[in-house]
């Protein structure tokens, strides 16, 4: 589900992950932003807004993804589960 439109700092889409993908067997959410890729293909840190950088903080530990592009998302959600 989009969430570009909540702001305050908040993900831009956050994804629902049954439990039978998870190692510890609950269901969860992903947090996903999308960020342009720099040249070298990552993102810089100053590339977050003051919300976003606070929100993080306040967040620290859930499961959340900064990705560039889908196959970025794909590739790195496999690495999360495993």
């Amino acid at each position: 589900m989009s969430l570009h439109a909540a702001g305050n700092g908040l993900e831009d889409i956050i994804v629902g992950v049954p439990s039978s993908v998870w190692r510890c067997g609950a269901n969860q959410w992903v947090m996903v932003e999308v960020k342009t890729p720099n040249k070298s293909g990552g993102v810089k840190p100053s590339k977050f807004t003051k919300a976003q950088n606070e929100w993080y903080e306040k967040t620290a530990g859930y499961p959340r993804l900064v990705v560039t592009g889908p196959q970025d998302a794909v590739d790195q959600f496999r690495r999360m589960v495993g």
